[in-house]
């Protein structure tokens, strides 16, 4: 079967290296014939990582064609990028003689949805989250203006029409079962475990790990909050931002609570080099604001924190965390966001913490039962082509 994979990530990011590609590599591995249409970001030496990446792709019998990721003006560099995508997959449709469209993300499915109707082809809108409730919820839009509106009204459109749905949560697939729609496929964002391996006994440092963008849902005051509690209470902490975002506020934030800065380290690590770096700290965060647009998110920290068998401190209400982590005891969920149950959940922490190895052996495999890309994502998918391609 021949299926063109869309998507708005590029495959030169992080994200891309690592919630896109191993995808691939594993329906690849049944025998289809996969291409791949992404964004790739203008940054240095993007020519020629992305010449690289194009032989290794051909090498495994994965086309690639990619396009510029257009920022600005807000909105309306969105739309022409998302007028081009519609072009080229129409093109690259026609030219292949693709059978599936697989669109990962809102964006993605607006190039792809009108060419699936058009041409007749099998649609798959991998919802990675509820994108509508993900901007108001960060402040980006308001709640109930026109982009919301239309961005929530195409997002339900593209539900209706696909003949399959891909979730990260099983408590947004619920959500989704109640409405009435095509029962969606679970997949939560899996990570690439041979990247990480199994956590070496001992030679963990007093190491708070966070990785990922700052900013919005992922508010900086939550990070900070919690690491100045943290700290009181586990002697010599320090706190380690892997992140391609700015690290200024964070830093200032300490500053003023009067944390030593040589305290805290921040570094722009590449996908390859996450491992590294979380293999020796002694746990991970993930603190997020919001409401609705939780109950869809699976961040891939989540999974990168596990398989370095780091436990995980995470917000209430993120996706099925709620009911995975203290019941797997990988984790603490914490009640609020205020001083109390920020200060009950590093007591909690520290408890797990006194677990040691055992405990790190927990997190890592948990890790390779629920985030596994070559133990759940990838014959999760494979399995979902194999109902596609049966109803040809």
């Amino acid at each position: 079967m021949r299926a063109l994979f869309v998507s708005y990530n590029g495959a030169l990011d992080s994200l891309g290296q690592s919630q896109v590609l191993p995808y691939l590599r594993e329906l690849q591995r049944d025998g289809h014939a996969i291409r791949l249409l992404s964004f790739e970001r203008p940054a240095a030496e993007a020519g020629q990582r992305a010449a690289a990446l194009q032989e290794q792709l051909r090498d495994r019998g994965i086309g690639w064609t990619w396009l510029w990721y257009h920022k600005r003006p807000p909105v309306l560099s969105t739309l022409w990028d998302v007028l081009l995508g519609m072009a080229v997959t129409f093109w690259l449709t026609v030219r292949y003689g693709i059978h599936v469209l697989h669109a990962r993300s809102q964006v993605a499915a607006a190039m792809v949805w009108p060419v699936a109707r058009l041409l007749r082809r099998r649609f798959v809108f991998d919802l990675r989250g509820q994108m509508a409730y993900e901007y108001a919820d960060g402040g980006t839009w308001s709640e109930g203006g026109l982009i919301y509106r239309l961005v929530e009204r195409a997002e339900r459109r593209f539900i209706k029409d696909a003949d399959a749905i891909v979730v990260l949560t099983r408590v947004l697939a619920g959500d989704l079962r109640t409405a009435g729609v095509r029962p969606p496929v679970v997949i939560p964002t899996c990570v690439d475990l041979q990247l990480f391996a199994p956590p070496a006994p001992g030679g963990r440092l007093a190491t708070m790990a966070y990785c990922g963008s700052l900013g919005a849902r992922y508010a900086p005051e939550l990070l900070v909050a919690f690491y100045l509690e943290a700290a009181r209470k586990i002697p010599g902490l320090r706190l380690l931002l892997l992140t391609h975002s700015d690290p200024s506020l964070v830093k200032q934030m300490l500053a003023d609570a009067g944390s030593p800065a040589e305290r805290c380290n921040t570094m722009q690590a590449r996908h390859q080099e996450v491992p590294d770096h979380l293999t020796s700290a002694l746990f991970g965060v993930l603190l997020l604001r919001g409401a609705r647009s939780l109950r869809g998110a699976c961040p891939t920290k989540v999974g990168e924190y596990l398989a370095a068998g780091l436990p995980v401190v995470s917000s209430p209400g993120i996706g099925d965390l709620d009911m995975l982590l203290e019941q797997e005891r990988v984790g603490v969920v914490l009640k609020g966001h205020d001083p109390e149950a920020i200060s009950e959940g590093v007591g909690k922490l520290i408890e797990l913490l006194a677990e040691g190895e055992p405990m790190r052996t927990r997190c890592r495999r948990f890790a390779e039962k629920e985030y596994s890309v070559a133990g759940t994502g990838g014959p999760a998918y494979r399995t979902l082509y194999r109902s596609l391609e049966s109803r040809r």
